[in-house]
């Protein structure tokens, strides 16, 4: 029974970490909760919280069996709310998207659902944030990097996710994300340089690549600061240059020590369409001042897609320069932050001192 468990576990936990930013709150095959042990909270698998390590991850069956565990709802995905009837449609229209092969016309998808192409592609931006086809070009490029990652050539990574040819592959991927090959090299031929300093919040890593900061981690220890660097770089040549990154360092830890200085850094952003969307909008964000998920959906003007909002914010990786530490919850509860919670008081803390 104890072996059976552990398989279900494993299934499970792999199922949590292939999670995207599409609503998962139930799923006819997969149905399950998971609670973490160091938060106390428990989640649906597609909640757009940080993913926490497996360690500290306990499944249940139902939310009755976690709160019985003694855990709490996750305020974020709200794990005890009720799912629509269209919303449920629009979990099945995901998982069809997930599961081809060959891909699917958005007609295709609607007939399989019952609905008109027109409410189809309404409904599923509304509540996804996206199109169809960006959310199967995005799941595609997922594909793509998991097998690049487990040791599959270019070529046959291409396939397996799907591409009829390279140049898809290629043609497909976004302006400022790294190529097949990059990533199969796991940034081989990448330059980055970085540099660690002292700040309000602890240490600051800065790295950058020839466009511009690529990365601003805080954190307490160089070694850990660095290992994630190199933990997103693997094989790119990585080196430290106190030098050459002086005026940058200063300048960032000096718009951390007063944020309503501007600081005109050049960023090297990488990331979806939508995610760029999103951290462009959080950099209107002025110091001294706050938005919700819920407003930041509506400024993106995507009001009913606060879950993939939620997920492309907490997937920064520029912290302070994309000012994501602006957004609390709906009910003022400062939440959901990267690099901890109470570094996040604390900006907002500092930053609440500026004069309007």
């Amino acid at each position: 029974m104890r072996k059976q468990q552990s398989t279900l576990d494993d299934k499970r936990w792999a199922i949590l970490t292939s999670r995207s930013a599409a609503p998962s709150r139930q799923s006819s095959d997969n149905t399950f909760i998971y609670a973490v042990r160091t938060t106390g909270v428990y989640c649906v698998p597609g909640c757009s919280s940080r993913m926490p390590k497996r360690e500290n991850v306990q499944f249940f069956d139902c939310t009755e069996q976690a709160k019985g565990a003694g855990f709490r709802a996750c305020k974020r995905c709200e794990p005890d709310k009720p799912i629509d009837a269209m919303t449920e449609t629009i979990e099945r229209v995901c998982r069809m998207i997930e599961e081809s092969d060959n891909g699917l016309t958005l007609a295709e998808m609607a007939k399989a659902v019952n609905l008109s192409t027109f409410h189809l592609l309404r409904q599923f931006k509304k509540r996804v944030g996206t199109t169809p086809k960006q959310y199967a070009i995005e799941k595609r490029r997922k594909r793509l990097q998991s097998s690049l990652k487990r040791g599959s050539t270019v070529t046959e990574a291409i396939y397996e996710a799907g591409y009829g040819s390279a140049s898809r592959a290629y043609d497909a991927r976004s302006k400022q994300a790294l190529s097949p090959g990059e990533v199969r090299r796991g940034g081989e031929g990448l330059h980055i340089i970085y540099s660690v300093a002292k700040c309000d919040l602890g240490l600051v890593l800065i790295a950058t690549t020839s466009k511009g900061i690529c990365c601003i981690e805080l954190g307490e220890s160089k070694q850990k600061l660095l290992d994630e660097l190199c933990e997103r770089f693997p094989h790119a040549a990585v080196s430290e240059d106190t030098q050459v990154l002086k005026k940058q360092v200063s300048d960032v830890v000096s718009f951390i020590h007063e944020p309503q200085k501007a600081c005109a850094l050049p960023l090297d952003i990488q990331g979806t369409a939508f995610q760029i969307r999103v951290w462009n909008e959080l950099r209107k964000i002025p110091p001294g001042t706050t938005t919700t998920y819920s407003e930041l959906a509506r400024r993106v003007k995507k009001p009913a897609a606060v879950r993939a909002v939620a997920s492309a914010v907490a997937r920064n990786k520029i912290a302070v320069l994309i000012p994501c530490h602006r957004v609390i919850g709906k009910n003022g509860d400062i939440c959901g932050y990267h690099w901890g919670v109470d570094r996040k008081s604390q900006l907002l803390h500092s930053e609440s001192k500026i004069k309007k």
